[in-house]
């Protein structure tokens, strides 16, 4: 009964529930660290060098994730889709 509720209010297809769910979690995981990262990063930034400079690690750290974005999208080109993604965890 929940489960045809949800199918409804989601716009849900039969057999899209495990994918969906997946790819909530997935979100979820990624949002989740990514809060807990920052704020690490943060407190130990901080810890160690004054507030002031705080611009210049977010700075760095957009530069690194750009980076790395290019690097996984080459990796990516040169697997199959779906060997891509489970190799890197995406």
């Amino acid at each position: 009964m929940v489960a045809a509720a949800l199918r409804r209010l989601f716009d849900l297809r039969p057999g899209e529930g495990r994918m969906v769910t997946r790819s909530a979690l997935s979100l979820f995981g990624l949002i989740a660290g990514h809060t807990m990262l920052e704020t690490a990063r943060d407190a130990l930034f901080l810890s160690r060098i004054p507030a002031d400079r705080l611009p210049i690690a977010n700075l760095a750290v957009a530069g690194l994730s750009l980076g790395l974005a290019r690097l996984v999208q080459r990796v990516q080109a040169r697997l199959a889709p779906r060997r891509g993604v489970a190799l890197l965890g995406l």
